[in-house]
């Protein structure tokens, strides 16, 4: 499988606001919607995070799975700190790992 381009975490952030905003997909992993149950953070949290946050530190490539994941940090809807793994599958989509 060819490995996708690595993003700066300016770059990154850029296309994962656009996504966000515009209309795009996001995907939510089976692990990520149990976790976001477990520590009691909503789809609305997710957004604020994914529209609002930034990408921060270099991306994480999985070989499993041959794609970079991108650590993007921000605040939920009440203001607390949140982190939401993603991955950029396409110009408009996302794949959410995880969030904490």
């Amino acid at each position: 499988m060819k490995e996708k381009k690595r993003l700066k975490p300016e770059e990154a952030t850029r296309k994962i606001r656009e996504i966000v905003r515009h209309g795009g997909t996001v995907i939510l992993s089976r692990h990520c919607r149990t976790r976001m149950l477990e520590r009691n953070l909503t789809i609305h949290d997710l957004l604020s995070v994914l529209s609002n946050g930034n990408v921060t530190g270099p991306p994480e490539y999985s070989e499993e799975h041959h794609q970079y994941r991108y650590k993007v940090a921000g605040q939920t809807i009440d203001g607390e700190e949140a982190i939401a793994i993603t991955v950029i599958v396409s110009h408009r989509s996302a794949l959410i790992i995880t969030m904490y």
